[in-house]
């Protein structure tokens, strides 16, 4: 549906969202008289009905990021190299939540090896994202890694 061919039932649909529905500041707005009879008129016509249904679906949906959107913009900070490492585990954090992985929050000593793993992490996401070419990890880190999923040299 397009604007009202009326120019003041359209002012009057574009009010009555931009004021939440409000009665008086709907039809002030609108360029009407105060008269709560005729607002209610005005609101139950079928016309004016259907373009405020259209606008609120409209206001709605510029307002929300979908799904995929934030989960863009969250692997987006997590991989950023330039952000704080906080703000790049809490960007993680939130990722796993909104993509409906569950995360259990686990209370850990680092040792040397964790470290690594972290290192690994740290240095091979950021070049694997913005790398065509294959990324070298230092070997202590790899081994690490290795270590730390629990497999053995073969």
């Amino acid at each position: 549906m397009t604007a009202l061919k009326n120019n003041k039932h359209e002012n009057f649909a574009l009010a009555f969202i931009e004021y939440g529905g409000s009665p008086k500041k709907t039809m002030d707005a609108s360029g009407f008289k105060w008269n709560a009879s005729y607002f209610s008129q005005l609101k139950n016509k079928p016309t004016i009905q259907a373009r405020i249904t259209e606008l609120q679906k409209t206001v709605i949906s510029d307002k929300i990021l979908n799904l995929s959107k934030r989960l863009e913009l969250l692997s987006e900070f997590a991989l950023d190299a330039q952000l704080p490492k906080n703000t790049r585990i809490k960007a993680l954090s939130e990722l796993h939540k909104q993509s409906g992985d569950d995360v259990q929050k686990v209370d850990m000593d680092l040792t040397a090896q964790t470290q690594n793993v972290i290192r690994f992490i740290d240095i091979a996401l950021p070049k694997v994202k913005d790398s065509e070419e294959d990324v070298t990890i230092p070997d202590d880190a790899l081994d690490s890694l290795d270590e730390f999923l629990g497999k053995d040299d073969e």
